[in-house]
């Protein structure tokens, strides 16, 4: 069995040998195509390389050798936990969190933000590059046609373990009944910007109109929807704290019904998303 015949004949040139005689001349695909086959047919008889025990070691040793020296197994293409930047505690980690908290979610491995694909894109754009200056990563995007959705996904164990570390859970956040991480909380700046991450995400300014006397009035009132009590009564708490008049409905929203407080509302915590501000 001899290799390809122009290397053959590449090989006879360069060391001035004769090429043997050739038997039979079969195309280039056949090794690959039996080579396959007889694979096929020893794992059916002695079943596959190795014992469940045997893998399991051979790749704790794989993960151990890659921590120690990831630079060199990403040089060689292997995949390895991705790299970000820590940020430190300020008020642009505690909107992101915020941000996170109304209309993210967390898996081991990622984290995925949710906008809608025509109202949103403006303030996608914002929480994207929100991201690459707190994380030095470009998480990637993508759109969901089918359900009106843009997502920004967030990708690598070393990220979620900040997020975790920083009071953000994995998985169903109702089921969970999440909550706003205390270090927020007892910081009153970190407070508002927190706020207007989750209003930015879960709320929105309406335009209220009624007809009195053949004569149209309208009002802007504002409204914060979440399945979280301990979320909505956060956003309760804080807007009580800047002077504000909140009211519950339901248990679902949390509302500011008078068009004054919706200014003065947007003079002390503000907006990152375009599409609330368009309302003003």
């Amino acid at each position: 069995l001899l290799p390809n015949k122009e290397k053959i004949e590449k090989f006879a040139k360069l060391f001035q040998k004769k090429i043997p005689f050739v038997l039979e001349e079969r195309e280039e695909y056949w090794t690959r195509k039996y080579a396959r086959k007889a694979a096929q047919a020893m794992l059916k008889k002695y079943g596959p390389p190795g014992t469940p025990e045997g893998r399991r070691k051979g790749g704790l040793i794989s993960q151990q050798l890659r921590r120690k020296n990831p630079e060199y197994y990403r040089g060689i293409g292997v995949i390895v936990r991705g790299r970000i930047s820590i940020p430190r505690i300020g008020l642009e980690l505690a909107e992101f969190i915020g941000t996170v908290l109304g209309d993210g979610s967390l898996t081991k491995d990622q984290c995925s933000i949710y906008f809608n694909m025509k109202k949103d894109k403006e303030y996608a754009d914002y929480i994207e590059k929100l991201i690459q200056k707190l994380f030095k990563y470009n998480p990637y995007k993508y759109t969901r046609e089918k359900y009106g959705v843009l997502i920004l996904l967030t990708s690598g164990r070393n990220l979620i373990d900040f997020l975790t570390s920083k009071g953000l859970k994995i998985g169903n956040k109702v089921k969970q009944q999440v909550d706003v991480p205390l270090w927020i909380k007892k910081n009153f700046k970190f407070s508002l910007k927190c706020l207007r991450g989750l209003m930015d995400t879960d709320g929105g300014i309406f335009i209220h109109k009624y007809k009195v006397a053949g004569k149209i009035y309208c009002y802007k009132k504002i409204c914060f929807t979440n399945k979280s009590q301990p979320l909505l009564d956060f956003a309760f708490t804080v807007l009580r704290k800047i002077g504000l008049t909140p009211k519950y409905q339901g248990e679902k929203k949390v509302w500011l019904y008078s068009e004054k407080e919706v200014v003065k509302y947007l003079k002390i915590i503000g907006s990152s998303n375009p599409r609330l501000l368009k309302q003003v």
